[in-house]
């Protein structure tokens, strides 16, 4: 549900930010929610002065948005996240503060040249990165526009003291940082006795980004929400969701998914963003939504997300194991899951994107699934809690006809039930189709909870995925 400002104090702050930053700044703010973004968020130190980049919130023109080395804590305008666009190649930074991304201002003159802004929109060559790496374990940032590296002028005045600028042809002092973790995991919250319920679950592969033949392949996000909203029930009279599971899907989407969720259903919905990264050298970035085909819209990062009632507020990304390289040698996703808590109904929800398989993908013999399933199930595993969880597993189920590494799923079916069984832990354990003739969507639920229902959307335009829907009952105590 969109936040209400709890305290004067609060609202004040946001007051001051919204007041200091240009209208594309405010746009790009309100376009991702990162407060319900789950990737890793890095402080920089610079080993110049011991300082943390800061972004500036005030100045006007070229002086709006400037970077500086001169935080002496890791506060949110000291606090980033690393996207790539080019499958680690490059990095870029985007400020947690503003949603805008660092750029190098290269046509600046005299000791402003190649100063660094936050002010982009979305990832251009002025915004791109090489991390590289030093022996002390620090990096140095080499800007993709002018090939210098970037340092942090000590010896600059006023308000350019500790200015960084991309200026430098060698790695000094001035020209390395070290990159702080300052996203913490946190244990669920303690959960209530469960109690008997109902729930109706949803699972769709949207197809937001990877597959280009796919009618959302770089579809805007009010299009994306309308669409999601428009195949919420499995039937005319079928339930409204519960929960929504989300994979192939774009960061600066869940805002607009969430409003069209609530004006569907009458509720209020949080949903929860995780990326999926490539590795970046010694450290990860998130991989980049392409820009949307209509306007050259940002979409945000790229991954699953987890759409549930807003009495959650407790969400989790679990990095999966993931090969580094395809058989050709190039870079390859490294997957995760994504988990949100509901206490109050002992009940959590879970959804992941497994690697793909097969001898032209990521995972040629299933080594990397069957770690990523049993990792999912080690996740899934949280005292007191009843746990439904599914999405896009890349890998047909045990029973197939056909279809490779149909063992991945072995150890999940053991301990869970699926709901195309149907209430029946020892029917089968196989079912339609959900992209072309293969089943590779799941829902899952413990065993002593039975699905009542299982059924697919009758087309998978504009995916190449069904979607698949569950109704659990689930037991009390």
């Amino acid at each position: 549900m969109r936040r209400l400002i709890s305290s004067f104090a609060a609202l004040c702050g946001l007051l001051a930010v919204a007041a200091a930053l240009p209208a594309t700044a405010a746009q790009a703010a309100g376009g991702a929610d990162t407060g319900r973004s789950a990737g890793q968020r890095w402080a920089l130190k610079s080993q110049a002065n011991g300082r943390y980049v800061t972004v500036e919130a005030g100045g006007s023109g070229n002086q709006q948005g400037k970077v500086r080395a001169h935080g002496d804590q890791a506060g949110t305008w000291q606090q980033f996240t690393l996207h790539t666009g080019d499958k680690g190649g490059t990095v870029s930074l985007r400020s947690d503060a503003t949603g805008l991304f660092v750029s190098a201002e290269i046509k600046d003159a005299g000791s402003h040249s190649g100063m660094l802004r936050n002010r982009g929109t979305k990832i251009g060559a002025w915004e791109k990165f090489q991390l590289v790496p030093q022996p002390d374990g620090t990096f140095a940032l080499r800007s993709q526009a002018n090939g210098k590296y970037v340092s942090t002028e000590v010896n600059g005045t006023g308000g350019d003291q500790d200015l960084l600028r991309a200026r430098s042809d060698r790695v000094g002092a001035w020209e390395r940082f070290a990159f702080e973790r300052v996203d913490r995991d946190s244990p669920a919250p303690a959960p209530a006795a469960p109690r008997a319920a109902r729930l109706n679950v949803m699972t769709w592969n949207v197809c937001g980004n990877n597959n280009t033949r796919c009618g959302n392949a770089h579809t805007g996000a009010d299009k994306l929400a309308t669409e999601i909203a428009s195949r919420l029930r499995p039937s005319a009279d079928g339930p409204l969701p519960d929960a929504v599971f989300l994979q192939e899907f774009c960061e600066k989407h869940a805002e607009p998914v969430e409003e069209k969720l609530e004006q569907a259903t009458g509720r209020g919905w949080n949903v929860f963003f995780a990326p999926i990264h490539y590795n970046a050298g010694a450290l990860k970035a998130q991989k980049q939504c392409d820009n949307a085909a209509a306007g050259d819209v940002d979409r945000g990062a790229y991954g699953i997300g987890l759409a549930v009632p807003d009495e959650s507020s407790w969400f989790q990304r679990y990095d999966l194991t993931s090969p580094d390289t395809d058989i050709r040698g190039g870079k390859t996703e490294q997957r995760t899951a994504l988990c949100a808590a509901l206490p109050s109904r002992a009940l959590l929800l879970c959804t992941t994107h497994f690697s793909a398989g097969g001898p032209a993908y990521d995972d040629a013999d299933g080594s990397f699934r069957r770690a990523q399933a049993g990792e999912l199930l080690r996740i899934v595993d949280q005292p007191g809690y009843r746990t439904v969880f599914g999405g896009d597993f890349n890998v047909v189920p045990p029973d197939a006809a056909k279809g490779e590494s149909r063992d991945v799923l072995e150890p999940v079916y053991a301990r869970y039930q699926e709901c195309a069984q149907l209430g029946n832990s020892g029917a089968p354990r196989d079912g339609r189709p959900t992209i072309r003739d293969m089943k590779i969507d799941y829902l899952f639920a413990p065993k002593d909870a039975p699905f009542t229902s299982c059924a697919l959307s009758p087309q998978a335009e504009p995916s190449d995925h069904h979607t698949l829907y569950g109704t659990i009952a689930l037991p009390a105590a």
